[in-house]
């Protein structure tokens, strides 16, 4: 089998594995709260978020009130994130096609992308961090494109798709930013001589799209600032905070090692990015050459920078678990070129541990973000089976269960259903017919209530008819 078909088909079947998980696993807390709090607003308040929430992804938002006009279930509710992951495959199979040369190389570059279950998680969620990701790989295509062919089309391409990962996701206007730095970097000496004509004219797109951006993003980021929203954040570092977080997702649950597993990951992990990005770097001023490598490290640096300026002068928050996610793509790239002239088995003992690890950790079953709503949709299911359709269901749970429990309630048009409320105490009174919580917690409840059905770690407690209180 060629290469190029090889990739079409893992390509394929990792798109069919988010797939399964859009439509397997039950909904989860932000996803259902983007849905019965943002999705629900007139359009003026999405694109001005108002009332502000970090939490309201402008585009995310806007394109699951196009679908939801075809259903309300969690397939369209997840649809434009679950194309958005078709966006970064076919982007990730034009990239190795691009950069890789080699069965080894292919297979590497491709893994490195691909066989992440934590990035992967969110092509399966109604969230708008697939939609950067996907934007984001086609624009790092597109950028790499330019730097080779100068080619104003794909600079403009690049920065249309960096700016649409933007709307999707403000955590990648510090990558925005560090593209059009390397653009402009590509574009001097000592790699190129100037094209006064070619630089004018690629200034002038980029500043077109800060404009653009500008206008789309003024008032829903001042909302953000003044109500204090964007609170979400490590203060510790980079290293501390972001590189860390993003070991300690990308290994998930898995501790090969025992508890210590992420730690012993830290320093290697470290190392290693600091040679790959020093290595392309140097290489590339020695030979003046803007290589895919210094493309590729010059922006993981220059976001980092980004990040670290952004902390010190502005006092926001480092990036950490899912709003770090724009680190992976970077990651793996200049990662890939700093052992692409490696001996094959390098790359073979690299390309294993990644494909095992990955296959070791699929699942259709939890979301590691949110791992609380592994059973919420078949609870709420199980509790609506349970009594006649014309009855009232005072139905309960605790806090972090509240929003999935109310997008079910909303998709399905139960009006028989009363609550479930905020509950961030467990309340011990006995209002609720049922009531959804962990089981660690159930002896906070009213002693009158029984256990009707147990998930585990989760339960759903009843009030027997005989001793409900008054209605």
């Amino acid at each position: 089998m060629k290469k190029e078909y090889t990739l079409i088909l893992l390509s394929f079947l990792v798109f069919l594995y988010c797939l399964a998980r859009v439509v397997g696993l039950s909904m989860t807390h932000d996803e259902s709260a983007t849905v019965v709090e943002f999705a629900v607003r007139p359009f003026w308040q999405v694109v001005t978020n108002e009332p502000p929430r970090a939490n309201n992804h402008i585009l995310n938002t806007l394109l699951i009130q196009f679908f939801t006009l075809f259903g309300k279930s969690k397939f369209f509710v997840r649809l434009p994130n679950l194309l958005a992951g078709g966006l970064y495959l076919y982007f990730s199979y034009r990239m190795v096609r691009a950069t890789a040369s080699g069965w080894l190389e292919y297979l590497l570059a491709f893994a490195l992308l691909a066989f992440n279950q934590y990035l992967l998680e969110f092509f399966a969620l109604g969230r708008g961090y697939g939609l950067s990701l996907g934007f984001m790989m086609g624009s790092l295509y597109y950028g790499l494109r330019f730097t080779e062919t100068r080619m104003m089309r794909a600079l403009v391409g690049s920065m249309a798709l960096a700016a649409l990962a933007c709307y999707s996701n403000l955590a990648m206007l510090t990558f925005f930013v560090a593209l059009a730095a390397m653009f402009n970097l590509s574009l001097l000496p000592p790699f190129r001589a100037i094209d006064w004509a070619l630089w004018k004219k690629a200034n002038g797109a980029i500043i077109l799209f800060c404009l653009i951006l500008f206008v789309l993003l003024f008032a829903p980021v001042r909302a953000l600032l003044r109500e204090e929203e964007l609170y979400f954040g490590g203060t510790d570092g980079l290293l501390a905070d972001t590189l860390t977080t993003l070991i300690q997702n990308y290994l998930g649950p898995v501790n090969y090692f025992g508890e210590e597993t992420k730690n012993l990951f830290l320093a290697p992990v470290f190392i290693l990015l600091l040679l790959a990005v020093s290595r392309n770097l140097f290489e590339g001023v020695q030979r003046r050459e803007f290589s895919p490598g210094f493309f590729f490290a010059g922006l993981l640096a220059l976001t980092a920078l980004g990040q670290f300026l952004q902390h010190e002068l502005l006092g926001t928050r480092y990036l950490i678990h899912r709003t770090a996610l724009l680190y992976f793509p970077l990651l793996a790239l200049t990662s890939f070129f700093l052992v692409k002239r490696a001996e094959n088995w390098v790359k073979l003992a690299l390309l294993l541990p990644i494909a095992i690890h990955f296959l070791n950790r699929a699942n259709v079953e939890m979301v590691q973000e949110w791992w609380y709503d592994p059973y919420t949709e078949e609870a709420f299911e199980y509790i609506v089976a349970r009594e006649p359709e014309d009855s009232t269901i005072r139905l309960g749970s605790f806090w972090l269960f509240t929003p999935t429990f109310q997008y079910y309630k909303y998709a399905g048009g139960y009006k028989n259903i009363i609550g479930p409320n905020v509950d961030f105490e467990v309340p011990g009174h006995k209002y609720f017919d049922y009531y959804y919580l962990f089981a660690s917690d159930t002896a906070k409840l009213h002693p009158d209530y029984i256990l009707e059905k147990s998930y585990g770690g989760y339960c759903i407690m009843k009030m027997p008819p005989e001793k409900k209180e008054k209605r």
